[in-house]
């Protein structure tokens, strides 16, 4: 089945390697550096949850939804060329997962298909009534550039988005 073939996965080991491509033409050697946050996640536990198991039980229904993400972001790149090198490795690498956040490498021509699938997976999701929301924080750049001033700027773009009152209830 799908689920045991994750195991035998081949990432790539470097952002040069993940980003090279002689079929995407302007894009070789550009990265898309995904942050998600998210939205008010301590308030509504500070609300929602009082005991130490409803604190394991918030911090489970969070892991679950971003397993089932990462599970359908695998499955999916691996059957998609754009997401594999020609010797047959995945480009994706996760930087930060824990918590409410995400942060993850993709090439630059799948940083959209990796954002959409992102939100496809969170769609509707409420905790006990609760809606659910992330803000994103997406930065396209030569894979070069330090990583940690594309996570600077991906992190400013999501906190940015959080500002906004328009979007106080939507993923942004």
């Amino acid at each position: 089945g799908d689920e045991s073939d994750l195991d035998s996965i081949q990432f790539t080991t470097d952002l040069q390697t993940l980003s090279d491509s002689n079929q995407h033409g302007n894009l070789n050697n550009k990265i898309a550096v995904i942050y998600l946050d998210g939205n008010g996640f301590g308030s509504i536990q500070s609300r929602l949850v009082k005991t130490a198991q409803e604190k394991t039980a918030f911090d489970n229904e969070i892991t679950m939804k971003h397993r089932s993400f990462l599970r359908q972001q695998l499955q999916d790149s691996r059957k998609n060329k754009d997401y594999l090198t020609e010797s047959g490795e995945l480009r994706l690498e996760t930087l930060l997962w824990g918590g409410d956040e995400i942060l993850l490498v993709v090439p630059a021509w799948c940083g959209f298909d990796t954002l959409l699938r992102f939100y496809k997976e969170i769609e509707g999701w409420t905790y006990q009534g609760e809606k659910m929301t992330y803000s994103c924080g997406l930065v396209f750049s030569q894979a070069k550039t330090p990583i940690y001033r594309l996570t600077q700027l991906a992190k400013g773009l999501a906190d940015a988005n959080k500002l906004d009152a328009q979007l106080k209830s939507k993923n942004r």
